[in-house]
């Protein structure tokens, strides 16, 4: 009988990082498994600089921030009352860490063109917001951002050949998924829910997307 017993130590900080044991009835038997064991301490290193616990040796490059993006909108919501789908460009610009630590400001700016069905032939809107955000960090490259957004949007309507345009108050729920690829470039999933408040009844529509948020 043969007895196999691994430990994996960070040599930064002496720490035992992870550890397994093995028995083997022969010799022939252990090195049948060793590609099997080199698979599995490698999955574990790797395992272990991706989602290190202590977030801390992670540093983002600024904390200033610029996101691209675009998404998909369902057919969802009060606005699927009189549309299919559409989809929607964002422009989302702000300062990370502003107060408190993980707090996010900033300003978003979004076009949304909405397919109609029906009479109305052409709707599009353009939220223009001021946001705030709480970012958190639960693994070393990942982040999460959840947070609200307050403004305005310019609303267009083409119906029957008669267009429409006013501004109406908006607001928009979001949350974030965010890798970072390196510390001043991550790739983001998003998920945003927009209202529009109107005099006979609130407008509200989701979408789903993703983009790129690069920090400088």
């Amino acid at each position: 009988m043969i007895f196999l017993n691994i430990v994996i130590v960070d040599t930064s900080s002496g720490t035992i990082v992870h550890s397994f044991s093995r028995n083997y009835k022969s010799e022939t038997d252990l090195i049948d498994d060793a590609d099997h064991v080199a698979t599995l301490i490698s999955e574990e290193i790797l395992f272990t600089r991706e989602f290190n616990s202590d977030n801390d040796d992670y540093i983002l490059s600024s904390n200033f921030f610029l996101s691209l993006g675009s998404s998909y909108i369902p057919k969802a919501g009060k606005i699927s009352e009189f549309a299919e789908n559409g989809y929607t460009f964002t422009l989302h610009a702000g300062i990370r860490n502003v107060f408190l630590k993980s707090i996010r400001m900033g300003l978003l700016g979004a076009y949304s063109h909405i397919y109609t069905k029906g009479d109305i032939n052409y709707i599009s809107i353009a939220p223009f917001q001021y946001t705030i955000s709480y970012e958190i960090q639960p693994y070393r490259k990942y982040f999460i951002n959840t947070g609200l957004g307050l403004g305005t949007a310019q609303v267009t309507v083409n119906k029957n050949k008669n267009v429409m345009r006013e501004f109406e108050a908006c607001g928009h729920l979001f949350l974030e998924l965010k890798y970072h690829i390196k510390s001043d470039l991550a790739f983001i999933l998003y998920g945003n829910h927009y209202i529009l408040f109107e005099n006979d009844g609130n407008v509200d529509f989701s979408s789903i997307g993703g983009g790129f948020e690069t920090l400088f």
